[in-house]
């Protein structure tokens, strides 16, 4: 077997990998979630954002999941995932997975998102 067999082996294996651990809303959901929590708690221990009432932790969690659910979209494109936000008629890309990982934006990145975003 050649090289060129050798590197479509390769390359079969990594894609039906990529099909194989492609992660779905829930995944996506779970993320997210995390990172608005940690931005969430930041924001309650400084006074510089956006006032919110301080939830216990178990609590806030559950309720930003519970909402995230809601609003987040997932588009499956087979060896990835990318999780979308709606918000004011626009789409926002607020998650990317592939090989079972989903990643987002760091949460000062997100942060200042969101403040621009409430901002009218």
């Amino acid at each position: 077997m050649g090289r060129f067999g050798c590197f479509t082996i390769f390359v079969v294996i990594v894609v039906l990998f990529a099909l194989a651990t492609s992660p779905g809303k829930e995944s996506h959901v779970k993320k997210v979630a995390s990172v608005v929590s940690a931005v969430i708690e930041d924001d309650n221990s400084s006074d510089d954002g956006i006032d919110i009432v301080t939830v216990d932790k178990a609590n806030g969690i559950n309720l930003v999941e519970r909402s995230l659910d809601r609003m987040i979209t997932v588009e499956d494109y087979l060896l990835c995932s990318v999780g979308k936000v709606k918000w004011r008629n626009r789409e926002h890309i607020v998650s990317f997975g592939i090989f079972g990982i989903v990643v987002t934006a760091p949460k000062e990145m997100l942060k200042t998102k969101a403040k621009s975003l409430l901002s009218i």
